[in-house]
């Protein structure tokens, strides 16, 4: 199981924390982050188990409305998926998303 846990919007670019709660190291060539307004980041190397890792991700990644931000794996499955504040709603510095 994988989770997204936060993320942080700074004027410059933005930050996806990704936790590797898998009991296994993980090759993350060819997965992807997603928004539903078709903003795609690409991934590559490896999270070992249990790792936390931050990708940056640039200004304009997450709509200011407030969305859903999606792990897809190298196949394009849904490997998790997490829902962000607007922009209005978000406090300054990190924010948890569920």
């Amino acid at each position: 199981m994988w989770t997204l846990v936060e993320f942080d919007q700074a004027e410059t670019s933005s930050a996806v924390l990704l936790v590797n709660t898998t009991g296994r190291d993980t090759d993350l060539t060819g997965w992807s982050l997603v928004t539903e307004n078709d903003q795609n980041q690409s991934l590559a190397g490896a999270v070992t188990a249990s790792e936390t890792i931050a990708v940056l991700v640039p200004k304009g990644f997450f709509n200011p409305g407030g969305g859903v931000v999606t792990l897809l794996d190298a196949s394009g499955l849904k490997v998790a998926g997490a829902t962000y504040p607007s922009a209005s709603e978000a406090e300054p510095g990190w924010n948890k998303v569920a």
